[in-house]
């Protein structure tokens, strides 16, 4: 019966809105509402088999008998202190999220650091159970809402080279690279920046518009296909260095990267064939830390540890003629050591020592960007230009169509574009010296430091 005076109701307010008269918004009825139209209803159904009305003079008990609420009830319901009375719909009569008291901040943060340190990520139901019952006596759903108003965010953690970038010793580096490049740009001289990508034969565009069954799209073969290397170098006055870009097959066993394919020699021919003979003079040319960029010269290149004692001497007095190996020959190990130390010249790079010997007159100089730091070198985002233009005109052609989409790429990226790009860069660098000059700042472990330390040069 309640059931039924529910329906009836909402069949009533949705006739009302229909008719245009009153537009009245629908809401759910309680199961006492409910019970309560049963009751009049009943009462008037009853009332109609009757011969007279019932209580007609006493319209109080008229209305306690239809709805089965006690006479006193009504009274206290029909007098003005009824205005006060709580609305049964109000959704702050009861507050049911449960008060997690800020004291818990550090022990819930303790419990995710011993997950994370046993290797384990941290969930709701783990850092309760780490927890125990004595500190928390709440659900999941309240631990979740607890850790947003705490502040802790659940998102993609930081990978190795991004936790490599707040350690000192790159911090060092990466203040003493935006030092230097800002005394190159008050020297007047062109800052400009180069680096290595690929193109494969079936790169494609991986989005597309598609119809309502879902088909369409560019259909390409499966993998990545054959592999150009592209080489180029950018700059804010005049865009990519016309002549300075080189593309080349990579070779047929380089299955994970570029690098098999690209070395030091490669590096090395691409600055003298296409690079240093199109850069003006005092021009200051950025690379990134990849081995091949940083090698050194071997005159300045250290000594390796595992040689024998005779290779020693013979590694110190082929880069010392004044020294007598009979003189040597007395030391041990360690003192060899230590004299190849103080002996050895300042780390020169091959890259310089190319630019020093067969370009010396133009004056270039080589700038190494910190280890791990891609976004203060703008030919990053050039990459990312030009492939895109290139996966939304390629249908998985062959590797000739692909190197002339990427000549027709470099086309497109106009000298303004790298302007706002180096711009971008700029502003990146103020925000890592004003990072770098803060007091409060954390200092890292230095537990895994050398393993990022691809070269000597600072």
């Amino acid at each position: 019966m309640a059931a039924r005076a529910s329906e009836e109701s909402e069949e009533e307010e949705q006739s009302v809105s229909s008719s245009g008269e009153s537009a009245v918004r629908r809401r759910r009825y309680s199961r006492e509402e409910a019970a309560l139209v049963a009751n009049v209803y009943e009462f008037f159904k009853k009332e109609s088999q009757l011969p007279h009305s019932l209580h007609r003079q006493q319209p109080q008990m008229r209305l306690s008998v239809a709805t089965g609420i006690p006479l006193r009830s009504i009274q206290r319901l029909l007098s003005p202190a009824a205005a006060d009375f709580p609305s049964t719909w109000d959704p702050e009569r009861r507050d049911r999220t449960s008060v997690v008291p800020d004291s818990l901040k550090p022990q819930i943060r303790t419990a995710m650091c011993d997950l994370y340190l046993q290797k384990r990520a941290p969930t709701c139901a783990l850092i309760i159970d780490r927890l125990g019952p004595r500190n928390w006596k709440w659900s999941e759903s309240t631990m979740l809402r607890t850790l947003r108003r705490f502040g802790f965010t659940y998102g993609k953690a930081k990978n190795h080279y991004e936790r490599a970038k707040e350690k000192t010793s790159i911090v060092l580096q990466r203040v003493n690279y935006i030092e230097q490049v800002r005394a190159y740009r008050a020297e007047g001289r062109g800052i400009f920046y180069m680096d290595e990508t690929w193109f494969n034969c079936n790169m494609t565009t991986e989005k597309c518009w598609l119809d309502p069954e879902g088909e369409g799209g560019l259909v390409h073969a499966s993998g990545v296909g054959s592999r150009l290397i592209v080489v180029h170098c950018c700059n804010a006055d005049v865009g990519l260095v016309d002549g300075a870009a080189w593309i080349f097959k990579s070779k047929k066993s380089s299955k994970k990267d570029y690098h098999e394919s690209m070395n030091s020699e490669s590096f090395l021919f691409w600055l003298k064939e296409h690079c240093f003979p199109n850069l003006p003079a005092r021009a200051v040319l950025v690379v990134d830390r990849a081995t091949y960029h940083t090698e050194l010269t071997l005159s300045t290149k250290a000594m390796p540890a595992s040689l024998r004692k005779d290779a020693m001497l013979d590694w110190i007095i082929s880069r010392n003629q004044h020294l007598r190996r009979e003189d040597l020959q007395r030391k041990t190990k360690v003192q060899l050591r230590d004299m190849e130390k103080t002996l050895r010249p300042p780390p020169k790079l091959r890259a310089q020592e190319l630019a020093d010997e067969k370009f010396a007159r133009k004056g270039i100089r080589i700038l190494v960007l910190p280890v791990a730091h891609p976004e203060l070198n703008p030919i990053e985002k050039v990459w990312g230009n030009v492939k895109q233009y290139i996966c939304s005109r390629n249908g998985g052609g062959s590797l000739a169509r692909v190197e002339e989409l990427g000549w027709e790429g470099f086309d497109t990226v106009k000298p303004e574009h790298v302007a706002g790009m180096q711009r971008a860069v700029v502003k990146q660098e103020d925000l890592y010296m004003e990072l770098a000059d803060l007091d409060d700042a954390d200092s890292p472990d230095e537990d895994d430091e050398d393993e990022l330390e691809e070269s000597g040069v600072d």
